[in-house]
């Protein structure tokens, strides 16, 4: 298989594969919930069969893997790329997930996922199994799923493909703007309060540091000319 971060170059085969890591990610998490026997449900935020986070996720993991990681590494004459594939995958996927966790509950007061009752987790936001999964997960979709992706990409004119991408991003933009006018967002005044309130508290946080940055300048500065005086 050749790079897949030359994929990427193309702004349709971006959107593709972002649409396909949000539509694996729904069917994840709709499989454990069998797994687990817990009612069927949405885990998303949108309305439809996809997880934008997921998407985020895999594109992020396509291009550091295509930055970072070489076409083969071979340690005592053994590749070790899929091992390194999934170290990338598996901390990636634990700082979106972090990430998209901390602005979903922070903004619009939702916990789609919660680790509160996992032995170790951080705020309920990320757990280590979760991100080992993901890292595992991200393994077979690249060996196998991408190489699909990518037959099929060829398989059908650059016209065909460009088509295919805003069709599927219009679907996507459209769920978004009917979620967010929606009921699903119980209280709008409260997101837009949260979020106020998280811009004042950056900002004061802001203000404090840079003026404990001037404090400690004022008190190297009066140092320095004490030790004048006194020389």
């Amino acid at each position: 298989m050749g790079s897949v971060a030359d994929y990427l170059f193309q702004w349709q085969n971006q959107i593709l594969i972002f649409i396909m890591f949000s539509v694996i990610g729904y069917l994840y998490e709709e499989i454990l919930l069998v797994i687990y026997r817990k009612p069927m449900e949405n885990r998303g935020f949108l309305h439809g069969p996809y997880l934008p986070i997921y998407g985020f996720g895999g594109i992020i993991s396509i291009f550091s893997i295509g930055k970072l990681i070489p076409l083969d590494v071979i340690v005592n004459n053994k590749s070790i790329k899929a091992l390194l594939i999934f170290l990338l995958i598996t901390f990636i996927s634990t700082i979106v997930e972090l990430i998209g966790g901390f602005i979903m509950h922070k903004f619009f007061n939702l916990r789609l996922w919660d680790y509160s009752k996992r032995h170790i987790n951080f705020k309920g936001y990320i757990t280590p199994d979760a991100s080992i999964r993901f890292g595992l997960g991200g393994i077979f979709i690249y060996y196998y799923m991408i190489p699909l992706l990518e037959k099929i990409i060829n398989n059908y004119s650059v016209e065909t493909m460009q088509i295919s991408a805003i069709i599927a991003i219009l679907i996507m933009g459209i769920d978004f703007v009917y979620t967010i006018k929606s009921d699903r967002l119980k209280n709008k005044n409260l997101i837009r309060k949260n979020i106020k309130e998280f811009k004042e508290e950056m900002k004061k946080e802001i203000n404090e540091k840079k003026e404990n940055i001037e404090k400690k300048k004022q008190k190297i500065t009066t140092k320095f000319k004490d030790n004048d005086i006194i020389d």
